[in-house]
């Protein structure tokens, strides 16, 4: 399996996330954070049926190709697909290794119950809110200002998590000393332009928010996966962090974007 990337630290895989998991290695990846496709078009719609090709871009869609041969209006189809990609997620991670994943509010349970379906337990959910969420897609919905961050885990294999820890380093959430019981609400503004750096893809996450999420649950110098590398923020975050990392991206367009973005950092010698 050759990377499409391989910047030290960092690979970038470019293809399906199912197939290029289901080649790696069990238990070779500490930690899985990621912000997986929604389950929603550009109107705000839901997304599921098996697609045509021929759907314009949208949150989810990015054509045909990017929603993996699903389209609009069947939430059951949606969960199917998490199922899948959910099962080779729980497959690469460790016992007591966590998975953080974004979702929209009307569409994270399908997420969740697909990931509870595939072994994970389902620990806590986050909430990111943010001010600039801009205005509706559809003026039958409510101006965006939260999403979910779902944190789930993959089952002990020891009888406690304090033995876990000790001999697997995983299981636990790595809280920084300076935050000793870190909220479940989390504010931190979408990017700004500046920040983008160029990128076009139309999720970016905000830097400081990804640095967080993969702190808290990376052990030191682990690695963490990005099934859906999109502009490849969470890669960023890891290097920043001194985590290595995988990147999993289905778009040529975006990886291109994400590699981009990860050489720029090199050149700068620092944060993004």
């Amino acid at each position: 399996m050759r990377p499409y990337l391989d910047d030290g630290d960092v690979l970038i895989h470019l293809g399906d996330c199912r197939d290029v998991m289901a080649a790696m290695e069990p238990e070779s990846v500490d930690a899985i954070v990621t912000d997986p496709p929604y389950g929603l078009d550009a109107s705000g719609g839901m997304l599921g049926q098996v697609s045509r090709g021929t759907e314009q871009r949208g949150a989810f869609a990015y054509g045909g190709t990017h929603s993996r041969g699903y389209a609009d209006h069947d939430p059951r189809a949606f969960q199917k697909w998490c199922a899948a990609w959910g099962a080779e997620a729980y497959r690469l991670l460790p016992a007591g290794g966590h998975l953080l994943a974004f979702g929209a509010p009307r569409t994270s349970h399908r997420m969740t119950v697909a990931l509870e379906e595939a072994g994970f337990e389902v620990r806590d959910g986050i909430a990111w809110t943010y001010e600039n969420g801009g205005i509706p897609k559809s003026p039958h919905l409510l101006r965006p200002g939260w999403e979910t961050v779902g944190v789930f885990r993959k089952p002990l294999r020891f009888a406690t998590l304090r033995e876990q820890v000790a001999k697997t380093g995983v299981g636990a959430l790595f809280v920084d000393s300076s935050e000793q019981w870190p909220s479940n609400v989390r504010e931190v503004p979408k990017p700004s332009p500046a920040e983008r750096d160029g990128a076009t893809h139309p999720t970016v996450k905000p830097l400081a928010l990804m640095r967080w999420l993969v702190r808290l649950v990376t052990p030191p110098g682990g690695m963490v996966l990005d099934p859906f590398a999109g502009s490849g923020t969470t890669l960023l975050a890891a290097r920043d962090e001194g985590f290595r990392s995988i990147g999993i991206e289905w778009e040529p367009e975006y990886a291109a974007m994400a590699a981009h973005r990860l050489r720029q950092l090199s050149l700068l010698g620092g944060a993004a």
